[in-house]
């Protein structure tokens, strides 16, 4: 606070923690776990499909690999929270296997981040990865 002659003034306060979460954070490793999973993800798609193609003729639904490619080509994304944070527990879970869920300090309106090859995360408010633009209500 400040004495002025005519009174006291307030001084605005600042979150500093909400200023962060806004900002982004940064997460060693996020990427290269994202990646690994969509890796997996479309590896095991394929096995799927090629088992499906050999014993029945047809396949009902294959992964389609762009968030892969994207990765791998070192783009920046936008997925859901719950990708980035399986794709960080999948990765601890290597590790040690009794390591607990990750969970990202956004508050629970955020629901997509983006991910840049820097393993920075920032919320993505508005965006959905599945349909490439904004939410639509009632999501």
């Amino acid at each position: 606070m400040l004495a002025g002659g005519a009174g006291v003034v307030l001084m605005p306060q600042v979150n500093l923690a909400a200023a962060a979460r806004e900002a982004g954070l940064r997460v060693p490793g996020v990427y290269a776990a994202l990646a690994a999973r969509e890796r997996e993800r479309k590896e095991r798609s394929d096995r799927m499909a090629a088992r499906m193609m050999a014993e029945h003729g047809y396949f009902f639904r294959r992964h389609n690999g762009l968030l892969a490619e994207q990765l791998e080509a070192g783009e920046s994304v936008v997925v859901s929270t719950g990708a980035v944070e399986l794709a960080l527990w999948d990765r601890d879970r290597e590790r040690d296997a009794s390591a607990g869920r990750v969970r990202l300090p956004f508050d629970s309106g955020v629901r997509c981040v983006q991910v840049s090859s820097d393993d920075q995360i920032i919320p993505a408010r508005g965006l959905d990865p599945h349909l490439g633009g904004p939410i639509a209500e009632g999501h």
